[in-house]
């Protein structure tokens, strides 16, 4: 490469780093003084050889010899330029260090600030309330790293990232999972055991727009016969296809909040972010999504799978018993109930509330009425009291491993307000509601 051009190129990436990194080339200057000086020796001295060598190479020399001396000027001219382009190269290079020396004692001062210690022992002073989120330190990871997405300093904002020891991994750890990706799974954990359809559906996780599922409840089976001609034998699977949306949750984060408590904020954008998608995820099972085309489960069922209470009346043994009795037992403890707010009290007055038997489940006490599982949940139609079903056989439910964070930080500026819209994707199809009953109110 021509020694001039280096020179030139050098110089140019000096004062690009000058201008896009203000801040980082300030605090640079403030911690080494000395560094800075050299540079600015460098560069002055860059800047006059580049001079020289323009005006030797434009010279028009008036005999041999004032050619050769000029040749031979403009061969140290660029000897030096090689040099001072090495020397600059090594005060980039202490400069990074020193960037990097900075980001591990701020990130070190953020994690004594935050509860944490310097031996990792349990910190004596803990956080007011509850984290919200899987442990302190993961919080203060995700509330962080939303932090910097607000301030232009993280880049990062979809999964799976991955952290290596250069970008702040653990020494000795190797490649770790990012926040975006803690934050998918403190999300995800949160709709398992927040909506009843992760619980009762059929689910899958897929990185696909598109699955095509077979219906577990249409799959056939048949004897081989064995040193036989062959017959035609031909177990049967139907499948369903799911098509995989996207989702938005809009989590509106105050910025002084966000600036004070990042563990707080990682809560709050996870709990609100998984709340809002569980929530949806059992009004798209039970009451069914218009605008993608996709029927609800109570509408599938069909009439003589229904039973209807009549209207200021109350459900009875018998509509339970009835309701239960219509729909194909194949799938014998597979099945559960899914009632309203009105329903869930009709069952709990039924003689006494003899019929709403406590047993232990996932997330605590979990009634069940003659041994099957009642979930409470306020996304059924409005005349729907309950739905009873082998929910694994009815729906299935896929959900692509995907989670993006954009801050809108415009949109709400006058409000000192940060806005974080997180984006998931599934999909849901109830593909077979006959394995579905339900009662009603009339």
């Amino acid at each position: 490469m021509n020694p001039l051009a280096f020179l030139l190129a050098v110089l140019f990436a000096f004062a690009g780093w000058l201008s896009t990194d203000s801040g980082e080339a300030g605090a640079s200057l403030a911690v080494a003084g000395l560094v800075v000086s050299n540079r600015r020796r460098l560069q002055d001295e860059a800047s006059k050889i580049h001079a020289d060598i323009e005006a030797l190479r434009s010279a028009a020399p008036e005999s041999d010899q004032e050619q050769a001396d000029n040749l031979g000027r403009l061969g140290e001219l660029e000897a030096r330029a090689d040099s001072i382009a090495q020397e600059l190269e090594r005060e980039n290079a202490t400069d990074a260090r020193l960037a990097r020396l900075r980001t591990a004692a701020s990130n070190a001062a953020e994690h004594r600030g935050s509860g944490g210690s310097e031996n990792g022992e349990r910190p004596q002073l803990e956080s007011f309330g509850n984290v919200r989120i899987s442990d302190e330190a993961r919080a203060h990871r995700v509330g962080s790293w939303l932090r910097d997405l607000r301030d232009g300093r993280a880049s990062s904002q979809e999964l799976p990232d991955v952290r290596t020891l250069s970008e702040g991994g653990s020494a000795g750890s190797g490649p770790e999972f990012g926040p975006a990706t803690e934050l998918y799974s403190e999300v995800v954990n949160m709709i398992n055991r927040q909506s009843l359809a992760a619980a009762v559906a059929f689910t899958l996780n897929t990185n696909a727009t598109t699955v095509s599922v077979p219906k577990l409840g249409l799959v056939t089976a048949d004897f081989v016969n064995s040193l036989t001609a062959p017959t035609a034998q031909d177990p049967t699977t139907s499948a369903v296809t799911l098509n995989v949306y996207d989702a938005k949750v809009q989590v509106d984060i105050e910025n002084n909040l966000l600036n004070d408590s990042p563990i707080d904020v990682a809560g709050i954008v996870s709990q609100a972010t998984a709340n809002a998608n569980a929530k949806f995820m059992d009004s798209v099972m039970f009451a069914g999504h218009a605008g993608k085309s996709i029927a609800g489960l109570y509408a599938g069922i069909s009439s003589g799978r229904k039973r209807t209470v009549a209207a200021g009346g109350n459900i009875s043994a018998t509509d339970i018993g009835v309701v239960m009795g219509s729909v194909d037992p194949m799938v014998a403890g597979g099945f559960s109930w899914a009632v309203s707010g009105a329903g869930w009290g009709q069952l709990c007055a039924l003689e006494g509330g003899r019929y709403v038997v406590p047993m232990v489940g996932g997330n605590g006490l979990l009634g069940t009425i003659w041994g099957v599982p009642v979930y409470k949940t306020d996304t059924l139609p409005s005349t729907v009291l309950a739905v009873y079903g082998a929910f694994r056989m009815t729906t299935a439910i896929a959900m692509r491993k995907e989670l993006s964070i954009t801050p809108l930080r415009e949109l709400k500026a006058l409000q000192n307000t940060t806005v974080f819209l997180a984006h998931t994707r599934f999909g849901l199809a109830n593909h077979e509601p006959a394995y579905a009953g339900a009662i009603i109110q009339g």
